[in-house]
C-alpha cells in the first residue's frame, strides 16, 4: 500500500482508535498475527496500522471497524450453526497458551542450569505467540457482537426496549466466575488480612523486616502461591514490574497502612458477583426463554468469559516478551527501549549476528502499516502525522452518548471529569470520573477509586464493562469521542438510563 492507497483507505474506511502506550515489539508480535488471522476464523483482516509518537511510548492501535465487527459476527454465525465449532476455538486458544508457557518455562530452566538458547527459544515463542493471536483477534470487538446481534433479538422476541434490551443482556452475559484482575486483587487481600491478624507478623513488615516476615510458613505459601499466578499483574505494554517476596510483602505494608477495611473489600468482591448472580437469576426467571434466548445467552456469557481469559494470556505474553527482549538488550549492550522499538525480523537478525539496527521509532515515531503476506511498512515524519489524523478524524456533534454497561446505584452521577491516557503518572483523585480511551489492566487502581467511567471505545464484555459491574461503577462505553469532547476539570452529569452525559 503506498501513499496515496492508504489516504484514499483511511479517508474511505471507519478507523476504531484506541490510545495507550506500547513498545514497538508487542505491536508487531500481535499485528503481525492480525493479518494472517483469516485461517483460524474465514474473514480476511487488511490492513491493520498503528502510530508511535517516537519521543514517548504514546501509540494508537488503528484497526478497521468493518473487520473487526465481520469476525465477531462470523464467529456468532459459525455458533448458531455448529454451537461446538465455538468451542473448539476457545480449546485451541487456550492450548496455545498452554503451549506458549511451556516455551517459557523452558526457556527459564534452560537460564538455571546454563543451557538456555536464546535465539531459538525467542523464535518459538514468536511463531507460538502468532498462532495464539490468529485467534486473540476475535476479541477484538469486546464483545460488541453481544450487543449488536444478541440484544436486538431479545428486544424482537420479548417486545423490550432498546435501552431495556441492552440492560438485560449486559447482565446476563456477565460471567458467573469472578473476573482475573478481581480474582488477583482478593487474593493479594486475603494475604494482607493474614498479616493483619498475626501482629507479630505485622510488625516485621510494617517496620520493613520483609526477609524475616517471608520465612513464616502459611505467609510464604501464600506469596510463592501469589507469585506463581500472578506473575505478571505489573506488566503493561511498555515494561514488567518483576514481583518478588520482598516487593510484595512492601506493597502489603503499603496496603496495611491505607486499607483499614480489608476484611470488608474482600467482602464486597464476594457480594458484587453475589449480587450479579441474583441479578441474573432473577431475570431469567422473570423470562419465558426459547431455545434461541439460551443459545444466545450461552454464546453471550462464554464470549464475556473468553474475552477475559484473553487478558490473561495477553499479559503474560507480554510479560515473557519483555522479558526476552531484557535479556538481549543486557547481552548486546542495548539500552532496553532501543531493543524494545526492534521489529521482530530485526530482533531475530541480531541473535542470529545480522548486528544491531535501529528503525528510527524509538526516536521519529511513525506509521506503521501491516498487509496479509507483506512486511509492515513505516510512514515518517509529516506522512505519518498526517495517516494518524486521517485515522483519528472526530465527527462532530453537540451530544456525547454512550452504552450503558453499569448504572451502579443510581439513575444520574454528577462530578468531575479527569482524562487520563497513562494511569501510571496522570493524576487522578478518590471520586473523579475517569475519562480514558479504554481500560487496561493498569487502569483498575484508578477504577476503584472512581465516581464513574467513561470510555471512548467497548463492547459488552469489554475490560471496562467487566469490572465496572464487579465495582458496582456507573460506566458508560462507545461514547466514541468521550477524550476529545471533554477536558479534565469539566464538571458532568451522566444519565445511567439513557447513557447521555451532558455538561453542567
Amino acid at each position: 500500500m503506498n501513499k496515496e492507497e492508504l489516504e484514499q483507505y483511511l479517508k474511505n474506511n471507519d478507523i476504531d482508535v484506541q490510545n495507550a502506550n506500547s513498545v514497538f515489539i508487542v505491536a508487531d508480535i500481535v499485528y503481525a498475527a492480525y493479518v494472517e488471522s483469516e485461517k483460524v476464523h474465514g474473514v480476511p483482516y487488511t490492513p491493520v496500522c498503528s502510530y508511535f509518537y517516537g519521543d514517548s511510548n504514546n501509540f494508537y492501535q488503528l484497526l478497521d471497524k468493518k473487520n473487526v465487527n465481520k469476525v465477531a459476527q462470523k464467529v456468532y454465525a459459525d455458533f448458531l450453526k455448529d454451537p461446538k465449532s465455538f468451542d473448539k476455538k476457545i480449546e485451541a486458544h487456550e492450548g496455545l497458551a498452554e503451549d506458549v508457557d511451556s516455551i517459557w518455562a523452558e526457556y527459564q530452566a534452560g537460564l538455571k542450569n546454563g543451557s538456555a538458547d536464546l535465539a531459538n527459544s525467542f523464535k518459538k515463542f514468536v511463531d507460538k505467540s502468532r498462532e495464539w493471536w490468529h485467534y486473540g483477534v476475535i476479541g477484538e470487538d469486546k464483545g460488541a457482537v453481544i450487543s449488536n446481534e444478541v440484544a436486538p433479538n431479545f428486544e424482537k422476541r420479548h417486545g423490550f426496549s432498546k435501552e431495556e434490551a441492552q440492560q438485560i443482556i449486559g447482565i446476563l452475559s456477565h460471567p458467573t466466575e469472578q473476573s482475573v484482575l478481581n480474582q488477583e486483587r482478593k487474593k493479594f487481600l486475603e494475604m494482607c488480612l493474614y498479616i493483619a491478624t498475626n501482629p507479630k507478623l505485622k510488625e516485621k513488615i510494617v517496620s520493613g523486616a520483609y526477609d524475616k516476615a517471608a520465612t513464616e510458613v502459611s505467609l510464604a505459601e501464600m506469596i510463592n502461591d501469589y507469585i506463581r499466578q500472578y506473575f505478571w499483574v505489573k506488566t503493561d505494554f511498555c515494561d514488567s514490574g518483576i514481583i518478588t517476596a520482598e516487593t510484595l510483602l512492601q506493597d502489603s505494608a503499603k496496603e496495611l497502612a491505607s486499607n483499614s477495611d480489608i476484611a470488608g473489600e474482600i467482602n464486597r468482591i464476594d457480594d458484587s458477583l453475589a449480587k450479579i448472580k441474583e441479578e441474573q437469576k432473577k431475570i431469567m426467571g422473570s423470562l419465558t426463554l426459547s431455545k434461541e434466548d439460551e443459545a444466545d445467552i450461552f454464546f453471550s456469557r462464554k464470549t464475556a468469559l473468553w474475552i477475559d481469559r484473553r487478558k490473561l494470556g495477553m499479559m503474560k505474553q507480554v510479560y515473557y516478551l519483555i522479558a526476552f527482549v531484557k535479556d538481549v538488550a543486557k547481552i548486546y549492550g542495548l539500552p532496553y527501549r532501543e531493543a524494545a522499538f526492534y521489529s521482530v525480523d530485526e530482533m531475530i537478525g541480531l541473535l542470529q549476528g545480522n548486528g544491531a539496527k535501529d528503525n528510527g521509532l524509538s526516536k521519529e515515531g511513525g506509521f506503521v502499516v501491516y498487509e496479509t503476506g507483506k512486511k509492515h511498512r513505516i510512514f515518517y515524519g509529516s506522512d505519518g502525522w498526517k495517516f494518524l489524523e486521517l485515522a483519528k478524524r472526530v465527527e462532530g456533534g453537540s451530544e456525547l452518548k454512550g452504552m450503558i454497561a453499569s448504572k451502579g446505584d443510581g439513575s444520574v452521577v454528577e462530578g468531575v471529569v479527569r482524562i487520563v491516557a497513562n494511569p501510571q503518572s496522570d493524576k487522578f483523585a478518590e471520586g473523579d470520573i475517569l475519562v480514558t480511551s479504554m481500560t487496561r489492566i493498569e487502569f483498575v487502581p484508578l477504577m476503584r477509586k472512581a465516581r464513574a467511567i467513561i470510555t471512548n471505545e467497548g463492547g459488552i464484555a469489554c475490560h471496562a464493562a467487566i469490572v465496572s459491574r464487579e465495582l458496582g461503577i456507573p460506566c458508560i462505553i462507545g461514547t466514541k469521542v468521550a477524550t476529545e469532547t471533554l477536558k479534565s476539570g469539566d464538571r458532568v452529569r451522566l444519565d445511567m438510563r439513557t447513557g447521555i452525559v451532558s455538561p453542567l
